[in-house]
């Protein structure tokens, strides 16, 4: 999912009492906005979701004035209400977004929608400034505690959402079930000899201040208290299959817009007026690229297409092969890109993987 602007020559309304005390003209884009900083303009913002091949599945085009993570949630959740539902109840799929995304209202419309959610809390820009930051973060340890496990203190959790044990010597595993009902459960397993075995499965965690703590949500805090939706994701900063998948992003979603700008010229400064002129001009790309999709599909594999009906898997589960880094140590990313069988393995009746996350 990704997110871009599409400006128009015409004059918004002001945005805030500010800029309209300046205001000097007619309004000519009644439902435009602005955004200023870094990528100041006017007009409206597109935000995407779409597939690993290209294909537009859900999207929304608002004013500018609004931020990508509401606009992103209710584009997670159009996609729930249009697209899940034709979906088989055991596909899985990951969705991988920028920092931009990262929000609890995302995420957690992700997970309802059956997706898993990419989006990590450090940058990935060659920045000094974004190296810094995740510096920062990854020293920011937070120690678990669970009032049933005792033994939970001995792992912890840093600013980029990276789960490890005290001593290092401990394993993780990606842990991803989807019930026969179709909802998803995702989670980080540990085991360690020294520091023991620890499950954290999303929503079932919050982060607690005085002690500062990790904090098991029981019954009495679950009506308190709103769980944190990122505290067990194993697909984290430094995560393998995030990365792998991170790249899918930049081969796909970036040049999504690409096309859009390059091919249809629609992502510059245009002469229209409203958002509704825009969404129409949208909506005949997305139909113009989904049906160029598949001809090409038609084309490589010399049949006319067909939806694939994934196998009744109860589910997906993936292995870190890896072991934890301690808490006093550097932690550094991956240098190279993981063969296949390093990133999963097939037991008890789990769909075998070749190098991603959903069932074949």
């Amino acid at each position: 999912m990704d997110g871009s602007s599409h400006e128009t020559h015409y004059a918004p309304p002001p945005s805030t009492q500010k800029h309209a005390e300046k205001f000097k003209g007619k309004i000519t884009a009644v439902d435009g906005g602005y955004l200023g900083g870094r990528k100041a303009g006017k007009g409206w913002q597109l935000i995407t979701m779409v597939t690993e091949r290209g294909t537009p599945v859900a999207w929304s085009l608002t004013d500018l004035n609004k931020g990508e993570k509401p606009v992103g949630a209710a584009v997670v959740e159009s996609y729930a209400e249009h697209v899940l539902p034709k979906r088989n109840q055991q596909t899985l799929t990951v969705c991988s977004c920028d920092g931009g995304f990262q929000s609890p209202r995302v995420h957690r419309a992700m997970i309802d929608a059956r997706i898993v959610p990419n989006i990590h809390k450090g940058s990935h820009a060659d920045s000094t400034t974004s190296k810094n930051s995740n510096k920062k973060k990854e020293r920011n340890w937070t120690a678990f505690y669970n009032p049933n496990e005792p033994h939970y203190s001995n792992w912890a959790i840093n600013g980029l959402e990276e789960i490890t044990c005290n001593c290092g010597d401990g394993r993780t595993e990606r842990y991803f079930e989807i019930s026969p009902t179709g909802k998803l459960t995702i989670g980080t397993k540990g085991s360690c000899k020294n520091c023991g075995a620890i499950s954290i499965m999303v929503g079932k965690w919050r982060r607690a201040q005085n002690p500062k703590r990790a904090s098991y949500m029981t019954a009495q805090d679950q009506a308190r208290y709103t769980a944190a939706p990122t505290i067990g994701n194993p697909l984290h900063f430094h995560d393998p299959v995030a990365h792998e998948y991170g790249l899918d992003r930049f081969g796909w979603n970036e040049s999504f817009h690409a096309v859009l700008q390059k091919r249809f010229d629609l992502l510059g400064k245009s002469w229209m007026r409203s958002a509704q002129e825009a969404r129409t001009e949208f909506a005949v790309a997305f139909s113009a690229i989904s049906i160029l999709l598949l001809e090409r599909h038609k084309r490589e594999t010399n049949n006319d297409f067909k939806l694939l009906t994934p196998s009744p898997s109860r589910g997906v589960r993936v292995i870190a092969s890896t072991k934890n880094r301690s808490l006093g140590g550097t932690m550094k990313p991956h240098g190279t890109r993981p063969a296949a069988k390093t990133l999963a393995s097939s037991t008890r009746g789990w769909t075998r993987l070749t190098g991603k996350l959903h069932p074949r």
